[in-house]
């Protein structure tokens, strides 16, 4: 089983306590070009992860390279920062039949969809463009956190 999942804050409390126990993760691909060019956040996110668990800081384009030659390891946690990097990663081949939305920081030009998710419209974009080739996009804080499904076309509908 592999878990992608979109979260701004990679390797947390939720992540480690909820996500690895509950399915049991041996990797973590942690996906971000800004951790994987500072080695002192490089450092944090690895230290994050519990032990025994496998963690890998890869920048965008070492993940796609890594995908092309290899599939992820049986219970991974792919965790990349936006949907953006979820829709390359998923054209990249990754297959998957679900993106899991989890952290998504309010910023400026964003809208609030759920609790804990902001959006801008590339995002809208990105999660339209993942829905219509088949993947469930959902929204769920922690692993034990029913799975609510993320409407696609009342989102886009809230950017026209």
């Amino acid at each position: 089983m592999i878990i992608l999942r979109v979260d701004d804050r990679f390797i947390h409390g939720q992540v480690t306590v909820s996500w690895v126990r509950a399915y049991k993760i041996k990797e973590i691909w942690v996906v971000s070009d800004e951790i994987a060019n500072d080695e002192l956040l490089s450092t944090i996110q690895k230290s994050s992860a519990p032990p025994g668990v496998n963690v890998k800081i890869l920048r965008l384009r070492e993940a796609i390279e890594e995908l092309n030659k290899n599939s992820p390891r049986d219970r991974t946690l792919i965790i990349v920062g936006s949907p953006i990097d979820a829709l390359e990663i998923v054209k990249a081949g990754l297959r998957i039949d679900k993106v899991v939305l989890g952290q998504m920081s309010f910023k400026e030009g964003r809208i609030r969809i759920e609790r804990t998710i902001s959006i801008g419209i590339e995002d809208a974009m990105a999660l339209k463009e993942l829905s219509e080739l088949g993947i469930r996009i959902i929204y769920q804080q922690t692993a034990a956190d029913k799975p609510k499904e993320v409407k696609i076309e009342e989102i886009m509908a809230r950017f026209h």
